[in-house]
C-alpha cells in the first residue's frame, strides 16, 4: 500500500485564530501534526498551506510545503488543488489529515489508506469510533460531536451534529457512563465520526465540480456533499479515539497538559 498524506494549514481559524502556529512544549502545533504524519507509513506528506506565515513554518520544521489559493472554502478543496499541481496519479490514496489534529494515530492514518484500497467501489474512506463504552449521553447530545450511522457494509448512509439513530423507545444510554451491558447490536449503531478521510486523486478533482447539497449546508458537514450525489463512503470503525484534535483555547491547553504528561517538552 502506498498513499500520500495531505494536511491542510489554515492560518486563521474562527475559534482559535493562528492556532497552527502555536507552541505546545517546543513545537508548534503544525510540527506536531507533521511529525505524526511521519509516523504513518504514507510515501510522501505535504503541507498545503493558505498564507506566507504557515508555509514558512512548515517548511522550517522540514516539511515540503505548497502556498495554495487563500479563498478554498474548505480542506477538501485545498487537497483538490493540490492534486492538481503535484500531478497525482487518478488512482493515487490521498489522506487528509487535518493541521490541528496533533496527535492522530499512525496506525489510524494507515487503516484510513487501507480502508479505501480494499473498498472499491467507494470514493472516500474515513474512520468513527464505536461508542460504547466510550461515549456518554452527553457526548451524544454534542453537536460539535459528529455521529455516522453505517449500513451493514460498513458504508455511511448519513452524518449528523445529532443524535442519530434515534431510540424511539427512549434514551440507548441507560447511565450517563455507558450503554447497558446487554446492547451489544444497539451499541454498534452509534458511532462517533473522526475527521479524516481518504480519497482516490480522481474524485478529488471531481469533487470540485460538485454543487453544495442542502444538508451540507445545513449541518456544517462537507462529506454530506458526497452521500447527496451518490458516491459512496466507507467507515471502518476503531475502539478508542485518539487525543481531542485542537478547535479553542480550551483544548490547547489540553493538548499542553498531554504533551507534558508524556514528560515531553
Amino acid at each position: 500500500m502506498t498513499f500520500t498524506v495531505i494536511i491542510p494549514a489554515r492560518l486563521q481559524s474562527t475559534r482559535l485564530p493562528e492556532k497552527l502556529l502555536q507552541p505546545i512544549g517546543d513545537d508548534i502545533l503544525l510540527a506536531h501534526t507533521y511529525r505524526a504524519a511521519q509516523k504513518s507509513q504514507a510515501k510522501r506528506i505535504v503541507i498545503a498551506a493558505d498564507d506566507e506565515r504557515i508555509l514558512r513554518a512548515a517548511v522550517a520544521c522540514g516539511a515540503e510545503a505548497i502556498l495554495t489559493d487563500k479563498n478554498h472554502t474548505s480542506g477538501t478543496d485545498r487537497l483538490a488543488e493540490c492534486v492538481q499541481r503535484l500531478s497525482l496519479k487518478p488512482d493515487e490514496i490521498i489522506v487528509n489529515l487535518q493541521g490541528d489534529e496533533p496527535f492522530m494515530l499512525a496506525d489510524y492514518i494507515n487503516l484510513c489508506a487501507a480502508t479505501l484500497l480494499h473498498h472499491t467501489e467507494a470514493v472516500v474512506a474515513t474512520l468513527a469510533v464505536t461508542l460504547a463504552p466510550s461515549m456518554t449521553a452527553s457526548m451524544l447530545a454534542d453537536p460539535n460531536a459528529v455521529k455516522v450511522v453505517c449500513n451493514q457494509r460498513r458504508e455511511a448512509m448519513y452524518f449528523s451534529r445529532a443524535a442519530i439513530p434515534f431510540a424511539r423507545e427512549g434514551a440507548p444510554f441507560a447511565r450517563e457512563a455507558e450503554l447497558p451491558t446487554d446492547s451489544a447490536n444497539l451499541a454498534a449503531c452509534y458511532l462517533h465520526h473522526l475527521g479524516i478521510y481518504a480519497y482516490r486523486a480522481s474524485f478529488l478533482e471531481q469533487y470540485q465540480s460538485l454543487p453544495e447539497s442542502p444538508l451540507e449546508q445545513i449541518e456544517k458537514l462537507e462529506q454530506l456533499r458526497v452521500l447527496w450525489h451518490g458516491y459512496r463512503i466507507a467507515v471502518a470503525c476503531v475502539d478508542k479515539a485518539p487525543p481531542k484534535g485542537i478547535d479553542t483555547q480550551a483544548d490547547l491547553d489540553n493538548a499542553r497538559r498531554y504533551w507534558a504528561a508524556l514528560g515531553q517538552t
